[in-house]
């Protein structure tokens, strides 16, 4: 019963981190390359990963003598080994040994995430947006698995993504706790110049910016209203999914559309 107790303490409830995570993986599989028995292997250990480090962080939640405590490093190690069996499958298999540098890289994530938590600074905003970066890492993963190849566009892709799943912390601290709307405004202004900096220096590709932009008006928006009023927190979960679909679903276009002209190359 404690085995079975401890895997559903494994899995993640926070629904903004799955969104993170899947959005990430889906943009990686689509938009740098094709769907391939590669890009399905590696949502393997990126699942792993996520799963383990929540077992690992709920253990150390857990009282001394709780019996669930040690099953969840049972857990934690399952996780582990199934993700060390892909990668070494895709290495082999496919060529892909850059997953193993890449891997160090998530395990280093990882840990400062964890040594965050652990010292009650990982709900900081600096906290959350090292979360969010090291979710949105299942993209450039992703591409590699798929392509073989770790570009410059792949490396933009990234911290495009990365900086709009980061102006969802400074949305949410907003609506939540009306702090921060300075910093908010900022935030997400700068995003969409840096943006529009990259696109002018072709680092990706034209109209990419406007995945950013309808997140940035609603922050400009909401920010302006100074509506006092508590926001539902469900409200702010289905505003968060809306804004997440509309960025996968413009960056999806802009990237389908353009790579056949040869972005890539």
């Amino acid at each position: 019963m404690s085995s079975r107790a401890a895997l559903a303490l494994s899995v993640p409830t926070q629904h903004g981190a799955w969104a993170t995570l899947a959005a990430s993986y889906l943009i990686g599989a689509l938009a740098l390359s094709n769907p391939s028995i590669e890009t399905l292997l590696i949502a393997v250990p990126i699942v792993c990963a996520f799963l383990g480090r929540q077992a690992v962080a709920r253990r150390r939640r857990l009282p001394a003598g709780d019996s669930r405590r040690r099953s969840l490093v049972g857990w934690a190690s399952c996780y582990a080994v199934v993700s060390l069996l892909v990668t070494c499958l895709l290495a082999l298999e496919f060529d892909r040994w850059l997953l193993f540098p890449l891997g160090a890289g998530a395990v280093g994530l990882i840990a400062l995430s964890l040594a965050l938590e652990w010292r009650r600074v990982d709900r900081t905003t600096l906290g959350e947006l090292i979360g969010m970066a090291g979710l949105s890492a299942a993209l450039p993963a992703t591409v590699y698995a798929a392509t073989g190849m770790l570009t410059a566009p792949t490396a933009a892709l990234w911290v495009v993504t990365s900086l709009f799943f980061g102006g969802s912390v400074f949305r949410v601290r907003y609506l939540v706790r009306k702090r921060l709307a300075g910093p908010a405004v900022l935030y997400h202004l700068a995003i969409v110049a840096a943006t529009a900096a990259a696109e002018y220096a072709r680092v990706i590709p034209r109209w990419e910016l406007v995945a950013l932009v309808p997140s940035a008006v609603a922050m400009v928006w909401i920010v302006g209203r100074r509506a006092e009023e508590q926001v539902p927190i469900r409200r702010i979960g289905f505003e968060e999914l809306g804004h997440t679909l509309l960025f996968i679903a413009i960056t999806l276009t802009v990237y389908r559309t353009q790579i056949p002209g040869g972005f890539l190359e």
